[in-house]
């Protein structure tokens, strides 16, 4: 099937965003992770108003290892809504975390945030400016894939939690008024990639 999205390159399958599941309606595949989380705290810079994309650039030398491959943190940003789905749920703000080797292979872990009276450290450290650290992924999703905002034809690696984390409703605001979060990609065709739940 060929990728509904005018912007992707149809000899790359394997598009992103998707719809995730977790109930046995769905076929996947169960396994135990090879994911080792990143050491030490996230030092970034703020987005500035006149980018083309509004991200954090991580300035410390951040690294995790997933199936053997060494990723350095290269920047971390939000999405307003979330891109990916989980149950058939849309999140009101989904954060990502790119990772990139040295070879130029990438790796993106991302967090889902719903509605609740106090924000994720996630959130609060990045408004406030203050280093913090990649939360664990615990359970989470594995699947090959494509960035979501540009570079369509190139497939990377995603790493997505199960866990949904908070955001506050002022929280939510202010990354809308500060303009730190981009906006969010429509749904694509899964295309028969294999997708493993790492518990």
């Amino acid at each position: 099937m060929a990728c509904p999205c005018d912007a992707c390159d149809e000899n790359a399958p394997f598009q992103n965003p998707i719809a995730l599941y977790t109930g046995p309606e769905w076929s996947f595949c169960k396994s135990s992770s090879t994911f080792v989380q990143p050491n030490g705290l996230v030092t970034y810079y703020l987005p500035s108003v006149l980018a083309p994309k509004p991200l954090f650039e991580v300035t410390s030398a951040q690294s995790v290892s997933q199936n053997g491959g060494l990723y350095r943190l290269k920047e971390f940003h939000f999405h307003l809504s979330s891109e990916h789905t989980l149950n058939d749920q849309t999140f009101p703000c989904e954060s990502h975390f790119v990772n990139k080797t040295d070879d130029g292979h990438f790796c993106v872990l991302s967090f889902f945030f719903e509605l609740g009276d106090v924000s994720d450290p996630m959130i609060t450290s990045a408004l406030s400016h203050v280093p913090f650290p990649v939360p664990d992924l615990n359970e989470h999703f594995a699947f090959p894939g494509s960035f979501t905002g540009n570079q369509f034809q190139k497939t990377i690696q995603w790493l997505i939690s199960t866990h949904v984390r908070k955001i506050s409703p002022n929280d939510l605001n202010e990354l809308k008024l500060r303009q730190f979060a981009q906006s969010a990609r429509r749904l694509q065709p899964r295309n028969l990639r294999m997708v493993v739940l790492n518990q």
